[in-house]
C-alpha cells in the first residue's frame, strides 16, 4: 500500500493538467479509435474540454504527486462529455458526425438516473498500480456515492481490461449485460463490453 496516500474531491488547475495526461495514456487506444484525433494537442484538448472537475476524485502521493483518477457521471451530468459543438470546431461538420455518433451511443447506454451514479473513469499511474491506489479511489467513489443517497453505481470495462474486473468484482460489483462488440472495435483491441453495478444499498458504513 502507498504511505502518505491522500484522496482529494474536485480537481485544480494544476492536477488538471496533470489528470488530462493521465486520461491521454490510460485511454490512448479508445481515444484514437473513437475520436481518431488529427495531432497529440488535439486529443489534449479534447480531454481537457471534457472534464468537470467537480465530479472527480484524485490521488495524491508524496509532494502531491499525482497517482491516479476517478471521475462519475452524475443525472444530466458527466464527468467526461465532449459537446457537439466542439466536435464541430474540431472536426467541421462530417467528421463531428462520424466521431460523435459512437460517442453518443455509449453516453446513452451508461445515462445515470436520478438515484444512479456511473463510475466513467478510474486510471492509475503506471508506477502505482498493484499499490491500493485503485482500490482507495473507488472505495471513495462509493462512500460519497452512499452520503449522497444513490442506490447504485454502475460502469463498463472492456473484455480485455482483466484486472480492472477483477478489482471490481473484489469490491462488489456484479456484471449485468455484456454486449459482443468485436464488429466496431477488434481494432482498439477488445470484443465485447461489461457492464456492471454495485448496489449501495447493500453497503454498510465503513464496509469499503
Amino acid at each position: 500500500m502507498n504511505e502518505g496516500l491522500t484522496i482529494v474531491r474536485g480537481m485544480s488547475h494544476g492536477i488538471l493538467v496533470e489528470a488530462t495526461d493521465l486520461l491521454l495514456e490510460a485511454f490512448a487506444l479508445k481515444l484514437e479509435h473513437d475520436l481518431r484525433p488529427k495531432t497529440p494537442e488535439q486529443a489534449r484538448r479534447l480531454i481537457a474540454e471534457s472534464i468537470a472537475p467537480e465530479l472527480g476524485w484524485v490521488a495524491l502521493g508524496e509532494r502531491g504527486a499525482l497517482l491516479g483518477v476517478a471521475g462519475v457521471g452524475v443525472y444530466r451530468r458527466r464527468f467526461s462529455q465532449i459537446r457537439p459543438r466542439t466536435f464541430l470546431h474540431e472536426f467541421g461538420l462530417l467528421g463531428a458526425i462520424s466521431r460523435w455518433l459512437p460517442v453518443f451511443f455509449e453516453e446513452v447506454m451508461t445515462r445515470p438516473g436520478r438515484r444512479q451514479w456511473c463510475l466513467e473513469v478510474l486510471a492509475v499511474t503506471g508506477a502505482s498500480r498493484g499499490s491500493g491506489v485503485g482500490s482507495r479511489l473507488l472505495s471513495e467513489v462509493l462512500a460519497a456515492a452512499r452520503e449522497a443517497g444513490v442506490r447504485s453505481v454502475g460502469l463498463e470495462v472492456v473484455d480485455t481490461n482483466v484486472r480492472a474486473m477483477q478489482l471490481y468484482e473484489r469490491i462488489g460489483f456484479r456484471r449485468v449485460l455484456s454486449i459482443p462488440t468485436a464488429w466496431l472495435t477488434e481494432s482498439s483491441g477488445y470484443r465485447a463490453i461489461h457492464f456492471m453495478r454495485f448496489d449501495v444499498s447493500e453497503m454498510n458504513e465503513g464496509s469499503v
